[in-house]
């Protein structure tokens, strides 16, 4: 009977560790605006290390896509264009706002590993094509190429929700 509970415990964990929710809604009474945060989709990891991991954010009036990477290259420059392959073949760009350097702690967010080196992009453009389709795919162009990270159909879906939680906080 205990090890039915346990695992019926572990299962109920796991559920709400994916759960897609609001991190952070604040009104910044200095600017005037919405600070708006999701949670992570952790989209891949792999045996080397290298993870990357998506949200939304709005800050300053301003509304990103988010990505984390581990192990990446050592800058993203501003104005590179993140793009984002959709379910049904449509490609969209997305562009990074400002420099994204490798530092510690910059990269994707694991239990032991707050200080791992990588970057910390933010994209701006259309963020409303999480919420017309699912993602199939991201490339992050880079100093040295490109990364290009498949996401799953399930990802895909917690991004979808993601998406639409940080729409329908918005427009509170």
């Amino acid at each position: 009977m205990r090890k039915i509970l346990t695992i019926l415990a572990i299962a109920l964990i796991s559920i709400g560790v994916s759960a897609q929710k609001i991190k952070k809604s604040e009104y910044d009474k200095f600017n005037k605006t919405k600070h708006i945060e999701t949670s992570w989709v952790g989209l891949k990891s792999d045996l080397t290390g290298k993870d990357y991991n998506v949200s939304f954010y709005s800050f300053g009036g301003k509304d990103f896509f988010r990505i984390k990477i581990n192990k990446c290259p050592t800058a993203i420059a501003e104005g590179t264009n993140i793009t984002v392959l959709m379910e049904n073949g449509d490609t969209y760009n997305l562009t990074v706002y400002e420099d994204a350097i490798a530092a510690p702690g910059k990269g994707a967010t694991k239990l032991f590993g707050a200080a791992l080196p990588g970057v910390d992009i933010f994209a701006v453009g259309d963020l409303a094509i999480f919420g017309k389709g699912l993602a199939e795919g991201i490339r992050v162009n880079t100093i040295d190429g490109y990364w290009d990270v498949d996401v799953s159909d399930k990802k895909a879906k917690e991004i979808q929700k993601a998406y639409q939680l940080f729409s329908e906080e918005l427009a509170k």
